[in-house]
């Protein structure tokens, strides 16, 4: 029997607007889609997902007015909470048009929401919608940092307000969704079991159960995939620090040098922010790639590649366990430090 497009459930998404966080988001509306939901994503004006390649989807972006902001982790601390504070009413806004239209939108199942939108929970609880928060950091991160924060609450070390801001959000969800494997988190998940008093799904890895095709924000350079098969296997060390770490000049030079001199192959994802460096192109010959942004499932997947230098996100460090691709670890901020040590422990590893 079809199904009436009036009756059916809609599952309205609000991811935050960071590569790392919008592609676990976009792999879990796949995995709804392909249930039968349909999918509304309520994104951010920054860093906005090319509808065009989402047919499937319906996108409304959230009018914050912060679409010139400046997406890097240096300015993190500044736009969540101003992004949170603008997004509130257009939000609002948004769920009480769709409550009044399910013939154009289907009916609100639930709301998920990534952790830095916690605007989410305050609306949806306004409206007497139910939410799910998905998480796309480590469990082990989390279980560290509800330690750390415990530890801040008992005065032994201060912290930035900012930070706290971002970090200790009070959410409330029906639910947590996790993009994390049951036996890789077994300790930090049977924590949160203990101490969360709502049902947590495990339904990780989402890259190996979706596609990655049209996931990414910046436009891939596939012609690596070309160099990378004219490589010899295990023999290409692919680099790259995600999509906001800032290098400075001093770093660059050298881990630049550093590869150069290294008489390793190598791919090396530079974006266009890091070109203002000087980087000695002409050194570079025949034992290295550099591209702006690369197809990373693809790349890990590749039997020529047999080392991956990396900044440690959650989505390449899940990655990287299940290609079996060991890593050298840069971590940087948030739980990617949490993250290199979990890989370091994994067995078989250094």
């Amino acid at each position: 029997m079809v199904v009436e497009e009036a009756e059916r459930c809609c599952v309205v998404l609000v991811p935050s607007p960071f590569q790392g966080h919008i592609t676990p988001m976009l792999q879990l509306a796949f995995v709804l889609y392909a249930k039968g939901f349909s999918i509304v994503i309520n994104h951010p004006e920054l860093n906005p997902p090319d509808s065009s390649k989402h047919p499937e989807f319906t996108f409304l972006p959230l009018k914050d007015g912060m679409s010139n902001s400046d997406p890097s982790f240096l300015n993190l601390f500044d736009i969540i909470p101003e992004r949170n504070m603008n997004g509130r009413v257009p939000f609002h806004d948004y769920l009480v048009e769709m409550m009044e239209k399910p013939e154009i939108y289907g009916r609100i199942s639930c709301i998920v929401y990534d952790h830095l939108m916690y605007l989410t929970t305050e609306v949806a609880d306004h409206l007497k919608l139910p939410t799910i928060l998905l998480r796309v950091s480590s469990c082990a991160y989390m279980e560290a940092a509800c330690t750390f924060f415990q530890l801040k609450a008992d005065n032994y070390f201060p912290m930035p307000e900012s930070q706290l801001l971002i970090q200790c959000q009070k959410y409330l969800p029906s639910a947590i969704i996790w993009n994390t494997i049951e036996n890789l988190e077994n300790q930090a998940l049977s924590w949160f079991q203990q101490h969360d008093r709502v049902p947590i799904f495990t339904i990780g890895p989402l890259h190996k159960i979706t596609s990655s095709l049209h996931m990414s924000l910046a436009e891939q350079d596939t012609s690596c995939i070309s160099w990378i098969d004219t490589q010899a296997p295990n023999s290409v060390l692919y680099v790259s620090l995600g999509s906001i770490v800032v290098m400075d000049k001093e770093e660059f030079v050298e881990t630049a040098w550093g590869l150069f001199n290294s008489n390793q192959l190598f791919l090396w994802v530079v974006r266009p922010s890091a070109t203002e460096h000087d980087l000695p192109i002409e050194a570079v010959g025949d034992r290295g790639h550099i591209v702006k942004w690369a197809p990373q499932k693809e790349v890990l997947a590749h039997p020529a590649v047999g080392g991956f230098w990396s900044h440690c996100c959650w989505n390449s460090t899940l990655e990287s366990i299940l290609e079996g691709v060991p890593m050298i670890c840069r971590p940087c901020f948030g739980d990617q430090n949490v993250n290199a040590i979990l890989d370091s422990c994994m067995e078989g590893r250094p």
